[in-house]
């Protein structure tokens, strides 16, 4: 009898051990938790990610698996080691960065990741950032955790950067920072950097779900948006006003993130993949006859008046896009502080920002869908606060579209019959009124 009950206590000690440190051999999810000190073992060639990222072929980076460790490398030739916490940072394997994951603290370089971490569900963790007055997500504010970076006192910012796990940056050379750049993808890429960010917190079964949720859903809009396109598409242009060091510049994106979403919402980009800033308004007037919808992104508008001021129009002017009313702006989310979404969530969720260009371009296939992101030039925007967050700890909500069933093509209400020559002498432009800024 003592002999029986000797071995039960052990299988009872033996399963408590397991319960009360980690099962690596039955590992079914990435651990949310560093391996307790002593139970790392080099040699037993555990795999501590049985989840791993589904990483899309065209993503501009790759993650490769290997037991306690992962490794990213980017096609700017970044490599980030992420090793198991609690186990070891491996002595053989070259990397620009070594970080022990699950990180726990994170500097936001701006306000373009804050989205993708939401969407993991660990917003808690952004303790850092140099644009807290930006940041638009309510949760955030709610959380009220982010402090901002001493900016007027360099040594101070770098002691408080460094002190994060890790630092999602634009640029930077930080001993912890990493570059984000999501920005510089195209649409169709963008929400990849979920599982960049996600292999961070060892939550790529969340990223998974997540991407497949925002490329099914952009992938049905796009393909409904089309088949209900015109024979002869509306032209969109995506312009910006600005007056940096007292230079006026009027510019036409040919971003492929603009590219992306105007034609998958059935429509053509009046400059095509060509950016063009022109140093005379004339000359920026007269390229903007052809089109349908304008789309305005710069920082000093606001109105109508500013509109009218900055272009140097007015409301009886001769362009479609006046007469028709089809003037937008990618904010009509912000907070108080003229924070914008477009900058933020809209970084990640392109299925919602092609909904919207979609709901624009042709209104009879997205009927009853309220914009997001896009609002009309003289439309309210929405004000973005604290009070709007119903759960500051949970996942920030992806909303699944339905999937729209496509209409009949019709003809745009004005002829586009001067597009095909007119914008070939648009893209000729180029050259005579200055360089080319993607914005």
């Amino acid at each position: 009898m003592d002999s029986f009950y000797s071995r039960a206590l052990g299988v009872f000690v033996a399963a408590s051990a397991i319960v009360a440190g980690v099962d690596a051999q039955n590992q079914t999810a990435n651990l949310a938790a560093c391996v307790p000190e002593g139970q790392f073992n080099a040699a037993a060639n555990v795999d501590y990610f049985p989840e791993k990222s589904t990483v899309a072929a065209t993503a501009p980076f790759k993650i490769a698996y290997n037991g306690y460790y992962k490794t990213i490398t980017t096609s700017t030739n970044q490599t980030i080691v992420l090793y198991q916490c609690g186990t070891q940072r491996p002595a053989d394997v070259q990397a620009d960065k070594y970080i022990a994951v699950p990180v726990t603290s994170v500097y936001a370089g701006d306000t373009t990741v804050v989205p993708f971490i939401e969407a993991l569900g660990s917003r808690e963790t952004i303790t850092l950032s140099d644009s807290t007055q930006y940041i638009t997500s309510p949760c955030i504010q709610a959380l009220n955790k982010t402090q901002n970076v001493d900016s007027a006192n360099a040594t101070h910012a770098l002691e408080q950067t460094t002190s994060a796990n890790v630092g999602f940056v634009f640029s930077g050379n930080a001993s912890n920072a990493v570059t984000f750049p999501a920005t510089r993808s195209n649409a169709l890429t963008r929400a990849q950097w979920l599982h960049f960010v996600a292999a961070f917190y060892n939550k790529e079964g969340v990223a998974n779900a997540v991407t497949k949720k925002i490329t099914d859903n952009y992938a049905c809009i796009s393909d409904a948006a089309k088949k209900s396109a015109s024979t002869t598409p509306p032209v969109v242009a995506f312009t910006s006003y600005s007056n940096f060091q007292n230079k006026e510049s009027w510019t036409i994106s040919g971003a492929d993130f603009i590219n992306n979403y105007i034609a998958d919402a059935g429509a053509k980009n009046l400059t095509g993949l060509s950016n063009l800033t022109f140093s005379e308004r004339s000359a920026f007037l007269d390229a903007l006859k052809p089109v349908d919808v304008l789309i305005d992104n710069s920082l000093v508008v606001s109105n109508v008046a500013d509109f009218n001021k900055y272009y140097g129009v007015s409301e009886t002017s001769d362009y479609k896009f006046i007469k028709n009313k089809q003037i937008y702006q990618p904010n009509r989310q912000r907070n108080g502080n003229g924070g914008s979404q477009w900058f933020e969530e809209a970084v990640l969720q392109q299925h919602v920002v092609l909904a919207d260009f979609a709901s624009i371009i042709t209104p009879n296939l997205m009927k009853n869908y309220q914009t997001t992101y896009l609002m009309k030039l003289d439309g309210q925007p929405t004000i973005l606060a604290a009070a709007q967050c119903p759960n500051p700890t949970a996942a920030l909500a992806i909303p699944d579209i339905a999937c729209p069933t496509p209409v009949a093509a019709t003809s745009p209400t004005n002829s586009n019959a001067a597009v095909s020559t007119y914008g070939s002498a648009v893209v000729a432009m180029a050259a005579a009124f200055g360089a080319a800024l993607a914005f």
